[in-house]
Parts: structure tokens; C-alpha cells; sequence
């Protein structure tokens, strides 16, 4: 469940908005009549899995350990981001003695800038959090929609990073999801259904894939960064580009999953397989499991693969490994 602890639109005291003069007051008796308040009745009457906090304007250690210590007491199984503390785009430029505070704190994963995937987390948990188009909420203007293959490559990645995905849908003000981000969720489902395993449960690996930066206009990242500003991301601290990525890889115990995106015309070569000894390979969209044929030698493992691709998102090698 999401909460914004410290920002509030109309509640007096609050945080975030000191050009309206009906935000200024007095922030403590905000946190002690409202947010507190407020936090202890969602737990109470929710058992929420997950408090996302967001927005922690005027935070402290001491306040974040108030908000930790209320849900400990009531719901000691609800997890907690690192947005109790710290903004998402302050989370990649953390100190090893900030990461210390927030372990010591109670927090149990890192919630990164929106929109961005970091190169690598300092942490075995976290997550980022993504937009279907350029905005949040509901933007009838805003037409440019990530296409079924944009949202599993984005999804990939992440997985591949051992993190998490958190995909945002803005629905109109009737509670209608759009029909664009309908159809893309229905094909992006679709995939998933077929190669959940390579997905879901999976983990990051050594193979950091391959692709080439995308490129974007000066206009559309200002607008972007004007989006975030708007929504309290904070500005980029570091400019990160996105990859359209050729493939990516996820693995499980045992298992290596590539992910192809652009289908090779010549067999697919890796290297980096010194310690790992492929004895099977096959496509997870192949409900037989029929043999590919491979090569391995030297630590550089070939795949001859068919003219075409199974599926137009992305086709799935799975590499069972001895």
C-alpha cells in the first residue's frame, strides 16, 4: 500500500508545498494528528504486505525510526522502502554509512528514482518503479506508449539486476485503464505466461547482455525530468541511458534463460562459460523441448538457432547447466 508520510495537499503543517500558505504551520503536530494517525488505521485495518512510503520531505533518522517502530508494532510482517527515509534519487549516491542506517533503521529494500534502473544495486533487494507511457496519472495528451516488447525488455533488465518491477498504470478519472495500455498489458501477459519460469523467481547473472544506448531529444528529457519534478522524484543525480538491449540473461539454480530480443542472422556466441557446462538447450515457447544444437569450447558456447523467432517480444533459450 502506498503512503506519502510527510507531503499532504490540504492537511495543515505538512511538508512539501511552503509556497502555500496553508502548508505552513507547525510539521511536528502534522506527524502527531495526522500522518502517524493515518499510518496506525491502514495497519490496523489492512495488514498491508508492503508500506511504499513516498515523498519523506523534513525527514530524519529519528522520524524514519518512528514510522518503522509504528508498523513493527502492529503488522511486524508489512515491508518497508527506503523512501522512509530518502528520496528515490538520492538512493544511488548513498554512503555505506547511510546504506548502515537504513539496515539498522528496519528498512528492507531500496526504492530507486522512477524510471530509472540503476547499472547495480548495493542491495540483495530493490526495486523501480515505471511509467506505461510519460506520465502517472492519467495525461490524455500523452500518447507514447511502450510498445508489449518495451515493457518485458525494461522488466528483463531488471530481473537480470536482481531487482524488482513496478509498473504504473494511470487510469482516467472514471477508473478506466486506457485502452493502448491495455492491449500492451494483455501481450506483455501473454509473453509472460509462456516464460514465467525465466521471469519469476529468477535472478540476476554474470552476462550483462547486450545492446545500444537509446537516444532522446534534449525536449523529451527535459519533459521527462519536469514529469518527475511534478511527481517528487527530485532531480537525476546521474544520466542514466536506457539500452535496447540485442538480449539480456536471467538464471535460476541450474539454469541460464537468454533472452533475445533482435534475432541473430549468425549463431548467437557467448563467451564466459569457463565454469558452467551446458548439457541442454531449448526455447521455452517449445512445449517439447526439442533439442538445440550447441558447441562449447574454450569457454565460448555457440547456439545455432532457426531463420526466425518464436515470438516477436522476445524468444527464450533456456541453457540447462550441469
Amino acid at each position: 500500500m502506498y503512503y506519502s508520510q510527510t507531503q499532504d495537499w490540504e492537511f495543515p503543517d505538512g511538508a512539501g508545498r511552503k509556497w502555500d500558505p496553508s502548508q505552513k504551520g507547525d510539521f511536528r503536530n502534522y506527524i502527531d494528528t495526522k500522518s502517524l494517525p493515518q499510518l496506525k488505521e491502514i495497519l490496523t485495518k489492512y495488514d498491508p504486505a508492503i508500506i511504499w512510503f513516498d515523498t519523506p520531505h523534513a525527514t530524519d533518522a529519528a522520524l524514519a525510526r518512528e514510522f518503522e517502530q509504528l508498523v513493527r508494532s502492529i503488522s511486524p510482517d508489512t515491508i518497508i522502502n527506503s523512501r522512509v527515509l530518502y528520496h528515490g534519487n538520492q538512493v544511488e549516491g548513498l554512503r555505506q554509512e547511510q546504506l548502515d542506517e537504513l539496515v539498522d533503521i528496519g528498512v528492507d529494500f531500496l526504492s530507486y528514482r522512477d524510471r530509472t534502473i540503476p547499472p547495480k544495486s548495493p542491495w540483495e533487494y530493490w526495486e523501480t518503479c515505471m511509467t506505461l507511457n510519460g506520465a502517472w496519472g492519467y495525461n490524455a495528451e500523452d500518447n507514447n506508449w511502450k510498445t508489449p516488447q518495451q515493457v518485458i525488455m525494461q522488466l528483463t533488465e531488471v530481473v537480470s539486476k536482481g531487482g524488482t518491477f513496478l509498473l504504473n498504470v494511470g487510469p482516467t478519472a472514471d477508473g478506466v485503464i486506457p485502452e493502448p495500455a491495455v492491449q500492451t498489458l494483455k501481450e506483455a501477459g501473454a509473453w509472460l505466461q509462456v516464460n514465467a519460469e525465466s521471469i519469476y523467481g529468477a535472478r540476476g547473472t554474470n552476462f550483462e547482455g547486450q545492446g545500444d544506448f537509446i537516444t532522446i531529444s534534449a525536449a523529451d528529457r527535459e519533459a521527462l525530468e519536469k514529469e518527475a519534478l511534478a511527481t517528487g522524484a527530485g532531480k537525476a543525480k546521474k544520466g542514466h541511458r536506457q539500452k535496447d538491449y540485442a538480449w539480456l540473461a536471467t538464471g535460476r539454480a541450474g539454469k541460464l534463460y537468454l533472452h533475445l530480443f533482435k534475432w541473430p542472422s549468425d549463431p548467437l556466441v557467448l563467451d564466459g562459460f569457463d565454469d558452467e557446462k551446458v548439457t541442454k538447450a531449448y526455447f521455452l515457447a517449445d512445449s517439447n523441448r526439442q533439442n538445440i544444437e550447441l558447441k562449447q569450447a574454450g569457454g565460448v558456447l555457440t547456439i545455432d538457432l532457426p531463420e526466425q523467432a518464436l515470438d516477436p517480444i522476445s524468444t527464450v533459450v533456456c541453457l540447462e547447466l550441469e
